[in-house]
């Protein structure tokens, strides 16, 4: 425990940190897959109809996914989290 003006606080330990950090992680992935599956992009990948711009922002959130499960959560908390790509308005 850690006192800070008269509160206690719990220190996470290391194990504790990475599993937050995986936590997060996950939190993430899912964010990002929820928001390509909104716009219907493996679907229309799937059939040849994405195109163009839809195209681009689909693979930059692929490759944004890619980032994402690359990332070490052994380091945790010091972990350097890729950064989504922009939500562009329909």
């Amino acid at each position: 425990m850690v006192f800070l003006h008269g509160l206690k606080f719990h220190h996470q330990t290391h194990e504790e940190q990475i599993a937050a950090a995986e936590l997060e992680k996950q939190q993430l992935i899912n964010q990002a897959n929820d928001y390509m599956n909104s716009k219907q992009w493996p679907g229309k990948a799937a059939i040849g109809r994405l195109k163009g711009d839809e195209l681009a922002q689909y693979n930059l959130w692929l490759d944004y996914l890619d980032a994402l499960e690359l990332v070490d959560t052994s380091g945790a908390p010091d972990i350097e989290w890729p950064t989504p790509p922009a939500v562009q308005a329909r």
